[in-house]
C-alpha cells in the first residue's frame, strides 16, 4: 500500500516555481506586444493625469525618457509570472490576483531603480529621468485596470457575442439547477464551437434566483415547470444535474 506522505512545497519553493523560466512561443510573443502597447499607455496616461489633462514639452521628456527602461522592466517581469502563456479565454479572479501580484512587483522594481540610480545622479543624464513617485504609483493602477479591462472584455466577447455569430444551427437546451456546477457548464457549452448549444435558461428550486439571469440567461422557474419551459421556449434538450430533478 502506498503511504507516502503528501510534503506542501515550502513557499520559497513555490516561489521559485511560480517563477521559473517558460519557453517563448508565438503566442507569447503576440501577448507580449500586447502587454508592451498596455504598457505603454498606461504610462502615458499616468503622466497626463499626474498634470492636470495637460500636454507639456516637460512631462512629455519625462516619458520619453522614462518608458524605455519601465516598459522592459514590466515586461520581464510579467513574463516571468506566465501572464504571456495564460490563456484569456478563462480570465478569473485567480488571474486579477495574478495581475496585482505582477504588477506590485514592478512597482517595487521602479520605485527602487528610481531610489538608486535616478535621484542620486548614479546614472547618466538623471536629471531627465527624475519623476515624481505619483506618476508610478498612477501607473501601477492604469496598468491594473487596463490590463483587467482587457482581459474582462476578450472573454465577454467570446461568451456573449460569438454565439450569436454562428453560422450553423445551434441546439437550444435547458439546464436544471443554477448552481456553480451549472454555470460552470454554461460557460463551456457557450464557448467551445465544437458544441454549437444555446442556454436559454435554468431551472432552480431556489426561489431566491427567481427572475435573475446567469451567465446571460434567465432563471425561468423551478424544476417542476420541466415541461411547461421546453413547450414555451423550444427546448431540444435538457441537462439535468445529478439530484437537481424531484426524486432523484
Amino acid at each position: 500500500m502506498f503511504n507516502e506522505e503528501y510534503v506542501v512545497p515550502s513557499p520559497r519553493k513555490r516561489w521559485r516555481t511560480q517563477l521559473s523560466f517558460r519557453s517563448p512561443t508565438r503566442k507569447s510573443f503576440v501577448l507580449g506586444v500586447v502587454h508592451g502597447g498596455v504598457f505603454g499607455l498606461a504610462l502615458f496616461g499616468a503622466f497626463f493625469i499626474r498634470n492636470d489633462f495637460e500636454f507639456t514639452v516637460q512631462w512629455w521628456r519625462q516619458f520619453t525618457s522614462a518608458a524605455p527602461w519601465i516598459i522592459p522592466v514590466k515586461i520581464a517581469v510579467f513574463f516571468a509570472f506566465g501572464h504571456f502563456h495564460a490563456s484569456w479565454r478563462r480570465a478569473s479572479f485567480d488571474d486579477l490576483t495574478a495581475l496585482l501580484r505582477a504588477s506590485t512587483l514592478a512597482l517595487l522594481i521602479e520605485i527602487a531603480a528610481d531610489s538608486v540610480f535616478f535621484r542620486t545622479g548614479r546614472w547618466p543624464t538623471a536629471s531627465v529621468f527624475v519623476m515624481p513617485r505619483s506618476v508610478l504609483v498612477l501607473d501601477w493602477v492604469a496598468t491594473v485596470i487596463l490590463l483587467g479591462g482587457v482581459r474582462a472584455l476578450w472573454r465577454s466577447i467570446r461568451e456573449e457575442l460569438r454565439p450569436l455569430f454562428r453560422q450553423q444551427a445551434s441546439t437550444r437546451v435547458l439546464i436544471v439547477g443554477a448552481n456553480h456546477a451549472g454555470e460552470m457548464l454554461a460557460r463551456n457549452l457557450q464557448v467551445n464551437a465544437s458544441t454549437p448549444y444555446s442556454v436559454v435558461g435554468f431551472l432552480d428550486d431556489d426561489e431566491t434566483l427567481r427572475g435573475s439571469r446567469v451567465v446571460g440567461a434567465p432563471v425561468l422557474g423551478s424544476s417542476e415547470a420541466v415541461s411547461d419551459a421546453i413547450l414555451q421556449h423550444g427546448v431540444t434538450e435538457v441537462f439535468v444535474q445529478s439530484g437537481q430533478l424531484p426524486g432523484r
